[in-house]
Formats: structure tokens, sequence, C-alpha cells
């Protein structure tokens, strides 16, 4: 596919009548666009390979040399499936996808016409709503509800904005950006997102300390995760045995 044909495509998303058919579009020009670097690799296409598998392939990882651009087009990947299967997707939901399935076609039109020369990724890549909108993705299809609302506890829901009293601050007041809580309206695991540029041991502190805070509460500390959208660290503590879990696992793309 050259250069006018990926515009023409690209033009095409953009101006896509609703979110659905802008993440599928942003899949189908995904799908088209990894075929494209197999066959400029010169490497044959495996048989019956999902399009995660050939994402995931060594040709493709060392051709991007990214691994937020790589967790892009598993976005790209995703929500378009979801589209494809008739899956709300929301507005900001298709907007990313547009935006990464862009950034992602620039990627390979600089690797192949500059190669020596260090792309530079787009900035939204490290904003806040785009962290958040990954790892909404990321839990609804580990299987849970994010709720909208802040510090709204529900069995079995992921919760936002959670506030926890103990915090070693002024106010006292702390909120988790996400909580995983159980059947029996507990909570199974936080989940802290921070900036790419933050260091991960300031992660770990802060989720730790909300740990510590729902310890109190409840007589146990949840699964501690922290994360920047595309990697995510977990802290090795351990659930009590009699707590009420789900049948579902926490999946980030790491």
């Amino acid at each position: 596919m050259n250069k006018e044909q990926v515009q023409a495509k690209l033009s095409q998303i953009h101006s896509a009548a609703n979110a659905g058919d802008k993440a599928r579009l942003s899949r189908a020009l995904l799908s088209e666009l990894v075929a494209g670097i197999y066959l400029q690799r010169k490497v044959k296409l495996p048989k019956k390979a999902t399009l995660l598998e050939l994402i995931d392939n060594s040709v493709i990882v060392d051709f991007i040399n990214d691994a937020d651009v790589i967790q892009a087009m598993h976005y790209v990947r995703i929500l378009g499936m979801n589209a494809e299967h008739e899956v709300h997707i929301r507005k900001a939901e298709a907007q990313l996808a547009v935006e990464n399935i862009t950034a992602i076609a620039e990627l390979i039109g600089h690797r192949e016409s500059t190669p020596d020369i260090p792309y530079k990724k787009p900035p939204y890549m490290s904003e806040a709503n785009t962290r958040k909108l990954y790892i909404d993705l990321y839990l609804r299809e580990a299987g849970w509800e994010v709720l909208d609302a802040d510090n709204v506890i529900q069995p079995s829901k992921a919760g936002i904005e959670i506030e926890v009293e103990g915090m070693p601050n002024a106010t006292g007041l702390g909120y988790c950006d996400y909580v995983l809580y159980g059947r029996d309206g507990k909570p199974l695991a936080i989940v802290e997102a921070k900036r790419t540029s933050v260091s991960p041991e300031k992660g770990r502190h802060q989720v730790d300390l909300y740990g510590e805070c729902m310890k109190k509460r409840y007589g146990y500390k949840p699964v501690l995760y922290y994360t920047n959208g595309y990697t995510t660290f977990r802290l090795l503590n351990v659930l009590p045995r009699n707590t009420v879990r789900i049948k579902r696992k926490i999946i980030f793309f790491t």
C-alpha cells in the first residue's frame, strides 16, 4: 500500500459517520498495515494467525521498536473487534483509535523513509485521558464494567476515584483511580494510573498507601496494581482465603 492509499483510507476513517465505523475502519487499516510490514520484510504471513499474533510477532515488534506504539496497535485491534461484535463504542474511544491508527501509519512511513532518524511520538500518548481510555478498555476486555460516576461502590464492578481515609496528607483522604469489587462489595484489587514520565516507584508507593487504607477498613490489603496504561506492575500481596472472588482476570498488555 503506497502513501496515497494510506492517506485515502485515513481520510475515510476521519469522515466515518459514527464511532463504531471509525473503530472498524481503523482496525481494517491496521490489518493492512501489518500485512504490509510482513511484505516489506519479505516474511510470509503465518497461516491462520490472528491479528493479535501478527502484532506480537517479532517481525512487527522489531520493526516498530516502540512498546507504546505496539500497545496503540492493540488498542485499535481490540476496539475494532468490539465494534465488529456490535459493542457500543464511545466517541472518545473511537477518537483515540483514529489518533492511534494515524500515528501508526506515520511511524511506518517514517521507518520506511528515514529509518536512521528516531520517531517522535505524538504528545497525546502520554496524556491522562489516553491512559484512562486504555485502562478502561483492558478492564472491560477482562469482563469488568467500569462505572462512570466517581466514588461509587457496587458489587462486581470497577469503581473509579474511590475515596479512602488514612492517607499521610493534610486531609487524610486519598482517591484510588480504580477499585475492583467482588460479589460481596469488598475490594479485590486497586489499580493506580501514573504518567509514563513518572517513576514506577512513585506509583508503587501510592498504591501501597491506598492498600494500607483499605486494610484498616476491611482487614486485608487488596491486590495492588500500578500502570501507565501501557505497562502494568503488581505488588506481591495475596488476598485472604475467605475473600469472595469473581471469575475474572485483570488483563493488561505489558
